[in-house]
């Protein structure tokens, strides 16, 4: 009976068997230890573990400033926005902001009140952002539910 134990242990399948699992094992620590590397460096280089999320932060832009938000109002050259947060931000822009649509180069004339925007500059001492760069953003996409077609002939229904 011991005889047949031993046999079993030593047998060519679980020797094979435990190699397999030691390198599976082996291979997901392996793994494990590049994910948490590259969360630590991810987490010094943008200031935390989701990475940059936005413009609160002025890390990642050299002397800039911005805010992203929906045009509640305009007078040119000012206007002002509801930030993500709620607040009210000034916006002032001059002859050399720099206005882009989703088609290229805009003018002052393109901003209307419940455009989306995302705004660059520097504030001035009221707090006030005298833009450098305002972005319109395209609406954002909409979809029919519900409402398919088939290709067929290269036709559509």
């Amino acid at each position: 009976m011991e005889e047949q134990k031993h046999n079993y242990i030593h047998s060519h399948l679980i020797r094979t068997l435990l190699w397999i699992l030691g390198g599976l094992i082996l291979l997901f620590l392996s793994f494990q230890i590049g994910v948490i590397a590259g969360m630590h460096r991810a987490s010094q280089r943008f200031g935390g573990p989701f990475g940059y999320t936005g413009f609160s932060s002025s890390a990642m832009m050299i002397g800039g400033h911005g805010t992203v938000g929906t045009i509640s109002s305009v007078s040119l050259p000012r206007f002002v926005l509801a930030t993500r947060s709620n607040e009210s931000q000034g916006i002032l822009i001059s002859s050399s902001t720099v206005i882009r649509d989703s088609e290229g180069n805009a003018s002052s004339s393109a901003l209307s009140t419940g455009e989306q925007v995302v705004v660059i500059g520097t504030p001035d001492q009221s707090g006030t952002i005298d833009a450098e760069l305002v972005r319109i953003m395209p609406p954002p996409a909409t979809s029919t539910p519900g409402y398919f077609f088939i290709m067929t002939s290269g036709s559509r229904p």
